[in-house]
């Protein structure tokens, strides 16, 4: 039984770092659409393989903001470490 509907649509991000790649590869296992948002879909699907949808997203460029979230229903957040300055 699938944990999700079948028209339920997630962006992942952080999808080629370890937690991320674990939830892709739950995701695959389920009636969902999925996109991987990645900085270099190239790259990233050398690492999760050609079956995952690869949209480029980089949280310091805005542009790609909307092409990755159109559509999206859910969205599993992962901010990049380098993005925090947690000494200030």
């Amino acid at each position: 039984m699938a944990l999700f509907k079948i028209n339920l649509k997630i962006l992942v991000t952080g999808a080629t770092g370890n937690v991320g790649k674990e939830i892709i590869r739950l995701l695959k296992t389920q009636d969902c659409k999925m996109l991987a948002a990645v900085r270099d879909p190239i790259r990233a699907r050398s690492i999760l393989g050609t079956n995952v949808h690869c949209i480029a997203f980089d949280f310091t460029q805005p542009e790609t903001f909307t092409p990755a979230f159109t559509g999206i229903n859910k969205l599993f957040l992962v901010r990049p470490p380098a993005l925090a300055d947690i000494h200030n």
